[in-house]
């Protein structure tokens, strides 16, 4: 039914290899240590072995190679069976079914049925009552058949079961047994449950009520908390848009402000202007209160000459009337001198004449006086618009030199202002300079904090992870150690197990001692036992100890020959087979004789008498003599043959390795792969695992106390690099608040020297327009004190002027006063002449 086994990475096959299992094939054969083992294991273990005892290692892992000088470990073992399921053996609808086990170091296992994964109980349940399975009969190692045939009945009857196909049906019946156990434990544990919870129901329930009434609790106070914050929200809603009116109006008065803020800034400059025009026509004002003191000057002048006129006239009236006076009296005179009227009218057409040509020339000096005077208003009106002239230019000087004294008192108290500034500015970069490089400082200081830190924790980080590395390595080493201790401590129970068992010896001799031990309860004290369990060998020794008894290790020691004969009755009766027995009482001691011991303990490699070497209790020391007393020890085998032929090839001689020189001269030797440790090597070896097991549990105190210090003192480590760790991001973040700080400081200091700078700027910008106000007032000083003084000459013009034309208007009007009389004086004359000679005629009529 198995056709083929794939086997790769185990134990002793690393690459894949393929075994073909032809028809006809019942069992592996092969010399010691050729893997047949190996093979029965491989497929014990695909079909799924939990054990690795079973599999005659420690762990699980030490099922997958493991290495050796010339090739390295492989990571994971994989095993596949392949049977033949043409007859339908297995309840599978494939002609060939594969099983396939896959394990990894890592403790990961995969099971695979034609390459589908599956599980363990999967694989168990395809293969039940086949006798395919991992406990089946189809596969029998070394020892099986003797262990079948000597078990009790109940062992061989899984035996015959698995063969009948009945264990199927046993495998459903434990597990529905086992469901059924579990189902009253669990009926059981309901019941307790039930019970408890009775107890509890009415703690239970009262706290339900509880729960209740708070979940309602809640509730309602979820619905009150909504209900006050829908409260609140609204109040703060009102209260919000209240603020939003507030703030509408705030921002109505805000532009209302601003807007009598623009218009005070209006009525400032109208104001400003205003008080300029009030200074303007104040100066205006100025000019013409000076004009009008001219005026009034001239009007004194004026004034002096009309009161000239006036007396002038009152003189000029009295003499009229003084004329009136003598022109009447002359018209009595008239009328008494009648006689003389001829003559008198002649006088006055005469007078008359000459009055008409003063006339004339009055007139003809009146025109010229008009023109003189015309010509002087002429002159006059001309200087007079000179003087106005140069009075608002004056004036426009003035106001220009006033504007440009505002202006410079508006420079001096801004350039004040701004050397102010300056000097405060001054103070503030000499300040922000000092607190830059008080934080460079602080920083640098830092930079060394940082950097100390930095190296301080890179040290503690590097304590921490040699102390890391540490503890795991003394965890590693105590782990091996442990490890060690229990592989050591399951080696001593194997030994000891074997030793109890008497494992190794042969079959009969192994029943023989065990039936021993059940019918008895423990060793008769007429039998001393193998041959083997009674010697103590030196370690270096027990190969070649083990060579020169040979088959006598499993010879039985007894007491007595009557002894002997009872054992080999119950043998006879046991049918366990035959042993050979030697009692102490009958058997005869054989001893090398003393001269070819003294020449061979001279030859070359010498060792010993087998029987020297080893030690035993003095009663079965017969027994030791009869089986080592003629055998010799060397070191060689060159050793053995050169004492053989010294010593004519009368004993046997066996080197340290293990190799013979028999009695007459034959030879046996050897490759031998069987390193496991011989019954006479167990006793030595329980002993050396003892001693082993005592130095490795005082290395593993000493162990564990070393790594409870080096997990203290990581623990220190840890917590002193996170301290560090911690001083250096606080060194780090102090770092960057003082770098934002020097950055910010930094752009003060730049924005206060560009400040600096552009006041300097101005005040240069400042000095330099004083110095043009300066230049420009001195002009406009010069140019106002020039006008001013030809002003003043225009204003004497027009006084001149006006005086002038005051003298030829009184020139004009006594000219015309002078014409006026002339006039009158005519018209009195013809009137005289009209009267004289209506006079006449009256007079000539009467």
């Amino acid at each position: 039914m198995l056709k083929s086994l794939e086997i790769q990475g185990f134990k002793s096959f690393p690459e894949r290899t393929e075994l073909i299992f032809h028809e006809g094939i019942t069992a592996i054969v092969g010399p010691n240590g050729a893997g047949k083992s190996n093979i029965t294991d491989a497929i014990r273990w695909a079909l799924g072995e939990q054990s690795a005892k079973s599999l005659r290692g420690s762990r699980m892992e030490d099922v997958i190679f493991s290495g050796t000088a010339q090739r390295r470990a492989v990571s994971f073992t994989e095993v596949t069976l392949k049977l033949d399921n043409s007859s339908k053996i297995l309840p599978i609808d494939y002609e060939t079914v594969s099983i396939t086990r896959r394990y990894y170091r890592s403790g990961e296992s995969e099971y695979l049925i034609n390459k589908t994964p599956c599980r363990l109980r999967d694989i168990n349940e395809l293969l039940m009552d086949t006798g395919i399975g991992l406990d089946g009969y189809s596969i029998i190692g070394q020892g099986k058949v003797d262990e079948i045939l000597s078990n009790r009945s109940e062992d061989r009857r899984a035996v015959f079961e698995e063969a009948s196909g009945i264990v199927q049906f046993r495998t459903r019946k434990e597990e529905a047994l086992r469901k059924l156990r579990r189902s009253e434990q669990n009926l059981v544990r309901i019941d307790d449950l039930l019970a408890e919870l009775n107890n509890r129901a009415v703690p239970l329930a009262k706290q339900a009520d509880d729960a209740r009434s708070h979940v309602e609790l809640a509730t309602r106070f979820k619905q009150i908390d909504a209900a006050l914050t829908l409260r609140q929200i609204a109040s703060l809603e009102l209260q919000q848009a209240k603020r939003a009116d507030d703030l509408e109006l705030t921002k109505l008065d805000l532009e209302e402000a601003r807007v009598e803020q623009d218009e005070a800034r209006m009525s400032h400059a109208s104001a400003v202007e205003l008080v300029d025009s009030l200074e303007s026509r104040i100066d205006r004002e100025q000019v013409r209160f000076n004009e009008l003191s001219v005026i009034e000057t001239e009007k004194t002048g004026l004034e002096a000459l009309f009161r000239e006129k006036l007396a002038a006239s009152k003189k000029n009236s009295e003499s009229l009337m003084e004329e009136r006076n003598r022109l009447t009296m002359q018209v009595m005179a008239f009328e008494h001198e009648l006689t003389g009227r001829a003559s008198r009218r002649e006088n006055l057409l005469e007078r008359k004449q000459q009055a008409t040509r003063e006339l004339n020339a009055a007139e003809e000096e009146l025109a010229a006086v008009e023109d003189k005077l015309n010509e002087i208003q002429l002159h006059a009106a001309q200087a007079l618009e000179k003087r106005d002239k140069l009075s608002e230019r004056a004036f426009s000087l003035f106001a220009t030199y006033r504007e440009r004294t505002g202006e410079k008192q508006a420079l001096a108290s801004r350039r004040d202002h701004v050397r102010q500034d300056l000097h405060v500015l001054d103070d503030d970069l000499a300040k922000t300079a000092e607190s830059v490089d008080q934080l460079r400082l602080e920083a640098e200081a830092q930079n060394e904090v940082i950097s100390r830190s930095e190296v301080e924790a890179a040290v503690a980080k590097e304590s921490v992870q040699k102390l890391h590395e540490r503890t795991d390595t003394i965890d590693e080493s105590l782990g091996e150690t442990i490890s060690e201790i229990q592989r050591l401590r399951y080696e001593s129970e194997t030994f000891e197990r074997l030793e109890a068992s008497f494992e190794g010896y042969q079959r009969p001799v192994q029943l023989l001692m065990q039936e021993l031990k059940r019918s008895q309860g423990g060793m008769h004290e007429g039998i001393y036992g193998p041959v083997g369990s009674l010697l103590s060998v030196p370690e270096d020794l027990t190969r070649a100890i083990e060579v020169a008894l040979g088959a006598s290790t499993h010879h039985v020691v007894c007491d007595t020959s009557d002894t002997a004969k009872e054992l080999i009755a119950l043998l006879r009766r046991t049918r366990a087979g035959r042993v050979t027995f030697l009692p102490v009482e009958s058997i005869e001691s054989r001893a090398i004789d003393r001269a070819i011991l003294e020449k061979a303990s001279r030859a070359a490699g010498w060792i010993g008498l087998a029987s020297d070497l080893v030690t035993c209790d003095p009663v079965i020391e017969p027994a030791l003599m009869f089986t080592l007393g003629r055998t010799l020890i060397v070191e060689t085998l060159d050793d053995a043959v050169q004492l053989s032929e010294a010593i004519h090839r009368s004993y046997t001689i066996v080197s340290r390795g293990g190799d013979v020189v028999h009695r007459g001269g034959s030879m046996t030797g050897g490759w031998s792969s069987n390193r496991t440790v011989g019954v006479l090597g167990r006793p030595a070896r329980i002993r050396e695992i003892g001693e082993r097991i005592k130095a490795l549990e005082k290395r593993k105190v000493e162990m564990e106390a070393q790594l409870g210090e080096a997990i203290e003192a990581l623990k220190l480590a840890a917590a002193e690099e996170e301290s560090l760790l911690e001083k250096l991001a606080d060194a780090r973040r102090q770092l960057l608040r003082l770098s934002a700080e020097i950055s910010a400081q930094e752009q003060t200091y730049e924005r206060l020297v560009k400040t600096n700078g552009e006041l300097k700027t101005e005040v240069a910008a400042i000095d330099g327009r004083l110095e043009e106000l300066v230049e420009e007032m001195k002009r406009l000083e010069e140019e106002r004190t020039a006008v001013l003084s030809e002003r003043e000459e225009a204003a004497l013009f027009v006084i001149q002027f006006e005086t002038e034309n005051s003298e030829r208007a009184v020139e004009r009007d006594v000219c015309r006063d002078r014409l006026t009389r002339l006039k009158v004086s005519i018209d009195s004359i013809d009137e005289s002449i009209a009267d004289f000679d209506s006079l006449t005629s009256r007079t000539g009529s009467e």
